[in-house]
């Protein structure tokens, strides 16, 4: 058992023939159950050394100027302070497993991040000293959220005299007539589509293929 352990150890951490040949042979001499668990075992031990960033968000983040905040979150702070504020009493309901060790700015800062920058979960959970099931868990539960409490709130089309007074404003600000409102865009990579796939070639920045999303 000792020895198959270590074996598996070497073919995590790195691909060694003398090791898997090893492997290969005294596999039969232990049972499915006691392989899975040893393998189980290993992985587990090397995910415990996987070096993720301790204190960030208590150390680190309090020590950005204003600059710095909004480069790295593209929000200032007094606006991410505000979303806490507005966001806390439905952040703090419902908290299952590992994300009950996480603070509320946390939590926000982990859905900023990825909603601002697209920044893989593995990285987030580096950055912000996590794993990364709780990373998704986090993104998913945060974005419902806002979804169903601030969109509502927030996001309204105008009606009466409101109509007016928006395009109004915008002509006063922008100069451009008969404006309602304004949307943004996402480029979503994806596949290359098998029918029409130049349709979907995107030429912005990088070279690849993307639908567009209008939010």
């Amino acid at each position: 058992m000792a020895e198959v352990y270590l074996l598996l150890q070497d073919l995590i951490t790195q691909t060694d023939d003398e090791s898997i040949d090893r492997l290969y042979q005294i596999h039969k001499s232990v049972s499915k159950r006691k392989l899975v668990f040893l393998v189980v075992s290993c992985l587990a031990a090397k995910r415990r050394q996987i070096a993720r960033v301790k204190n960030y968000v208590e150390n680190g983040i309090p020590q950005y100027t204003p600059d710095d905040f909004r480069n790295r979150f593209r929000m200032s702070r007094s606006t991410f302070d505000a979303l806490v504020l507005s966001l806390s009493p439905q952040l703090a309901v419902g908290l299952k497993g590992g994300i009950m060790k996480v603070s509320i700015e946390k939590q926000l800062l982990i859905f900023i991040r990825y909603a601002s920058c697209q920044q893989i979960l593995t990285e987030l959970a580096d950055s912000f000293g996590v794993c990364e099931a709780t990373v998704h868990t986090i993104i998913h539960r945060t974005s419902s959220i806002i979804c169903s409490d601030l969109l509502p709130a927030l996001v309204k089309r105008p009606s009466g005299m409101k109509v007016q007074e928006t395009v109004h404003m915008f002509f006063q600000h922008k100069g451009f007539p008969g404006v309602l409102g304004a949307i943004d865009g996402s480029h979503i990579p994806i596949k290359t589509p098998k029918v029409d796939g130049e349709q979907y070639y995107n030429r912005k920045k990088v070279s690849f293929y993307s639908i567009t999303s209008s939010v």
